[in-house]
């Protein structure tokens, strides 16, 4: 199920959070799935303080963390964690 972008906006550089894609593409690629199964990693497994280096650890080095962190990793990337806060993860974990 496709989701509606988190726009943060700033003139003239209004991008979705989760994805980074401009305002205009229909809906943002991160699913509901890939939001629960991040905020999962980072709030009860792997995560912990450092959690943007161990994911971005897990994905360079070819660690198997399930389908949904292997799609979110095609979508986001490793530099795209940096726009991923602790407030979003929350949100999506409900």
């Amino acid at each position: 199920m496709k989701t509606p972008h988190s726009f943060r906006g700033a003139h003239r550089q209004c991008r979705c959070l989760w994805c980074g894609k401009r305002r205009g593409t229909p809906c943002c690629p991160v699913t509901g799935d890939m939001r629960v199964a991040l905020s999962r990693f980072v709030f009860t497994l792997d995560g912990g303080h450092r959690w943007r280096w161990r994911l971005s650890l897990a994905w360079l080095t070819g660690e198997d963390l399930g389908d949904e962190l292997r799609q979110l990793r095609n979508i986001v990337g490793p530099f795209g964690l940096r726009t991923i806060t602790l407030g979003m993860l929350r949100e999506a974990r409900g």
